[in-house]
């Protein structure tokens, strides 16, 4: 019941900090987008090739593959959590 009344209060406060959290990835975002957009432009065919099985693969697939291994490892070295306290 007393936690009930506290939900609004406490949803207000999380929509609060989220507004925060969003504020830098906004600043960062543009240029991150006109960078993509770069690259993409002049990495226009295959850029690297899957070990083992040779199966050449474009710039956005690379870039997806290395951000899915690398980001883990970035967030556990910097102490980083992006994961939601709930």
């Amino acid at each position: 019941e007393k936690l009930m009344r506290k939900k609004p209060y406490m949803d207000k406060l999380q929509a609060m900090y989220m507004a925060q959290t969003m504020k830098p990835m906004i600043v960062y975002f543009i240029p991150l987008l006109f960078l993509y957009w770069l690259f993409m432009g002049v990495f226009h065919g295959p850029v690297a090739y899957l070990p083992l099985i040779g199966v050449p693969i474009p710039f956005w697939a690379w870039y997806l593959i290395t951000y899915l291994g690398v980001s883990p490892i970035l967030q556990r070295v910097l102490n980083v959590d992006f994961q939601s306290s709930d």
